[in-house]
């Protein structure tokens, strides 16, 4: 299961944020992760139960480098791995362990389904590779389809269904 966000910066919360992640330790707004001139920054929000990195408290912005361990509060960690044209956060802990973020401006590579997802007026499109049998609703597609809330897609074979597009988290399965 991964979830699509086309922009950054993303709060990172338990409330109607980007990256909704649940936790006993989780505040609703607790850490917000953008881009700054030379990588990732990581910011806690004044969450009640702080954020840490590689286990140490931060109390200010803290660029990342490279693949990083994040915990929110005692519960929740997330591996966040960037790549040159998005990121990606998994969720180790918590009550959504195994939940997939991918988040970036441009194209959003889904190697698992040989596909790409970019960002129209924020709304998802999704293209299968060149050669990869994609159908929407049992209909053979030959174009990127823009992803509405319910759609049922056949991509090489891996089921995706649309949970959630527009502002905020696009979710997909």
């Amino acid at each position: 299961r991964a979830s699509f966000v086309g922009r950054l910066p993303a709060v990172i919360g338990r409330g109607e944020v980007e990256i909704p992640v649940r936790g006993t330790s989780v505040s609703r707004r607790h850490a917000e992760i953008a881009l700054a001139p030379h990588g990732l920054v990581i910011r806690d929000l004044d969450s009640r139960n702080g954020t840490l990195v590689r286990g140490l408290a931060i109390s200010s912005a803290l660029e990342l480098s490279g693949a990083t361990e994040v915990g929110l509060g005692d519960d929740v960690s997330l591996a966040i791995t960037p790549s040159p044209d998005s990121l990606v956060i998994d969720v180790r802990g918590g009550f959504d362990r195994g939940e997939r973020f991918v988040l970036g401006e441009g194209a959003l590579r889904m190697e698992a389904l040989a596909a790409t997802v970019t960002f129209d007026s924020g709304w998802g499109v999704l293209a299968a590779d060149a050669g990869v049998s994609f159908e929407l609703e049992g209909q053979k597609c030959a174009l990127p389809v823009h992803l509405l809330v319910g759609d049922r897609l056949l991509v090489g074979g891996v089921a995706v269904e649309v949970l959630q597009v527009g502002s905020g988290a696009r979710r997909d399965r």
